[in-house]
């Protein structure tokens, strides 16, 4: 995550002048990496700090169970991992 929201933030900087909106930055997630790798919360907590900002980042989440040893039914009060970012 922060690789690439650094690289995307660097090349709207030097290359587009600081231009979001021609940047685009996408990420694709297992769900136990939005649950479990604290990096991921804290990517997002920081995207609107003026030195992290690109004007938004899409997150792909596979709600596939692989990292998980603990029953769905046991892991989280919601269904889905990125309930908790609605």
């Amino acid at each position: 995550d922060p690789v690439v929201v650094g690289f995307a933030r660097a090349k709207a900087d030097v290359l587009y002048d600081s231009d979001f909106d021609k940047i685009l930055p996408i990420l694709i997630h297992g769900d136990a990496s939005v649950a479990g790798q604290g990096i991921v919360y804290e990517v997002l907590q920081m995207s609107n700090l003026r030195g992290y900002y690109t004007g938004g980042t899409i997150h792909f989440v596979i709600n596939n169970q692989i990292g998980f040893t603990t029953d769905f039914d046991d892991a989280r009060s919601a269904d889905y991992c990125t309930s908790i970012a609605a």
